[in-house]
C-alpha cells in the first residue's frame, strides 16, 4: 500500500477543518490562499514537501474559509491589501481559540518559511521608511502570533499606534475601519512624526545637551 502524499492528507485535513465542501488544488504560486467566492483553496507546490509547511498554509487559509466574510464591495488596491494583513491576524487568533493545538503548527511553519528566507532580508524591517510600513507591519503581526523572533521590527511612535489598533480588531468591520486609517497615513503627504522645524536664531533653539539626547521616535517591537 503506498504512503499518502503530503497533499492528499492536508487536503482531508482542510475538508475537516473547513465544515463545508471547499475545494482544493494544487498549484504552482507564491503562497497559500482560500477564494471565500469560489470556495477554494489553493496550495502552493513548494509547500508539498514538508508535511508542517503544508499544516501551517492550510490551517491559515481554513482560518479564512471560516471567519472571512464573503464581502463583495469594491476597495482600492492599497486598502484590499492593508485588509488582508490585518485581517489575517484576526483569524489567525480565531483559529487559536478554536483549535487550541494550532499555535505549535504556526510556530514551526514560519520557522520553516524563516529558514527559506521567505520574508525577505532583515534590513527590509529596521527601515522607518513610510513606504515599507505595511511590510513592517505584517512581518511583525505574524512574528506576534507565532512567537517567533528572526526580525528586528522598528516603527515610529505614530506607527505603534496603528499596530496597537491592529491588535484590538475582533469583527471583519473593524479590520476595514482601521485598514482605512492606515490607508490613510500611507498616501498622506504630512509626516505625523515630524518636529515643528525651529528658524535659526529662535530662543527655542535645543541647547546641547538636548541634542545630544534626541529622540527619533524610533520603536523596536
Amino acid at each position: 500500500m503506498r504512503e499518502p502524499k503530503i497533499f492528499d492528507v492536508v487536503s482531508y485535513f482542510a475538508k475537516l477543518m473547513a465544515s463545508d465542501n471547499i475545494t482544493i488544488k494544487l498549484q504552482s504560486i507564491p503562497t497559500a490562499m482560500f477564494n471565500t467566492q469560489t470556495r477554494e483553496l489553493f496550495i502552493p507546490v513548494f509547500a508539498e514537501s514538508d508535511m508542517d509547511l503544508s499544516t501551517f498554509l492550510v490551517a491559515h487559509e481554513i482560518g479564512h474559509a471560516l471567519f472571512t466574510p464573503d464581502v463583495s464591495t469594491t476597495r482600492s488596491k492599497l486598502l484590499q491589501m492593508i485588509c488582508n494583513v490585518v485581517e489575517d491576524y484576526r483569524v489567525d487568533l480565531a483559529m487559536f481559540a478554536k483549535y487550541r493545538g494550532l499555535p505549535t503548527i504556526y510556530t514551526k511553519g514560519v520557522n520553516i518559511l524563516n529558514e527559506r528566507n521567505f520574508y525577505g532580508n532583515d534590513g527590509r524591517y529596521d527601515n522607518t521608511t513610510r513606504d515599507l510600513f505595511l511590510e513592517r507591519l505584517n512581518i511583525w503581526l505574524v512574528q506576534t502570533r507565532t512567537e517567533t523572533t528572526r526580525y528586528t521590527v522598528k516603527f515610529t511612535n505614530f506607527e505603534k499606534e496603528l499596530v496597537r489598533k491592529c491588535q484590538t480588531v475582533s469583527t471583519f468591520e473593524d479590520v476595514v475601519e482601521v485598514a482605512t486609517i492606515i490607508e490613510n497615513y500611507l498616501i498622506s503627504k504630512d509626516e505625523e512624526e515630524e518636529e515643528p522645524k525651529q528658524e535659526p536664531g529662535n530662543d527655542g533653539e535645543k541647547s546641547s545637551d538636548e541634542s545630544d539626547s534626541d529622540d527619533s521616535g524610533d520603536t523596536e517591537q
